[in-house]
């Protein structure tokens, strides 16, 4: 519950670190951790669990009361995740069960929050090709969490890029966008360093996945694992 909401927090801080913008705790974070928290645990089956997920409300009222953020900007990512459930827990109604817009709703949801709230107004340098690379990273990675869900997809009705494509396509689609997030983070023109750090995570995340997948025995703990290479990119940021 938490670590999803940590793995937010460090694309957000990967993002400052490359745009040159100081890395800070403020009511950013304060509004990504408790939103992603709400955002991904609203609904959770355990009473205790989703009433503390609902307890996050708090904390992201708050934040978007101190940011001095335009409202819209902050507003955005409830629409997309508004979208994805369709209004309605199941999801059965929404983008969830679309087998092309699930994977990209998560994709952009993700690139706003933590590539557009970070960097705006204040980036130093355009952003465009920063976001392109995040989107095509967490396409990715929604890629793998739909190939780990198969068997629960199918149980619950639900249809999946990842059902549909197979699980050698889907491994084949999921190397490429990682390629091409690596492609579109030297469109960002970042330093040598940075960028050695973003490729090296991302080869190492994609052969991560691979391994994953192909672990039934570790699906308890898929996700979280998906989740970390998020860290791993940050972690190589850092290093590098």
């Amino acid at each position: 519950m938490i670590w999803i909401a940590v793995c937010a927090i460090a694309m957000l801080e990967q993002t400052r670190i490359l745009l040159g913008i100081p890395v800070s705790i403020s009511w950013l974070e304060l509004f990504v951790f408790s939103g992603t928290i709400f955002g991904y645990h609203f609904n959770h089956p355990v009473w205790g669990l989703r009433v503390l997920a609902w307890s996050m409300v708090i904390p992201v009222a708050l934040s978007m009361w101190q940011l001095n953020l335009p409202f819209w900007l902050l507003a955005t990512p409830a629409l997309g995740w508004l979208a994805y459930y369709g209004f309605e827990q199941s999801g059965k109604t929404g983008l969830r069960n679309r087998i092309w817009a699930k994977p990209i709703t998560v994709a952009l949801t993700w690139a706003w929050v933590t590539v557009v709230l970070p960097a705006y107004p204040d980036a130093h340098s355009p952003f465009g090709f920063m976001f392109l690379e995040r989107s095509l990273f967490i396409f990715a990675l929604a890629l793998a969490y739909d190939q780990s869900d198969v068997a629960y997809d199918q149980t619950q009705g639900f249809g999946t890029l990842a059902m549909s494509l197979g699980r050698t396509r889907t491994l084949a689609l999921i190397y490429g966008c990682m390629l091409a997030s690596g492609i579109a983070a030297f469109g960002q023109q970042y330093a040598s360093k940075h960028l050695l750090g973003i490729w090296i995570a991302l080869i190492i995340g994609a052969l991560w996945l691979r391994t994953i997948l192909h672990k039934p025995r570790w699906y308890p703990w898929h996700k979280p694992m998906i989740d970390g290479v998020m860290v791993l990119q940050c972690f190589g940021v850092l290093v590098f």
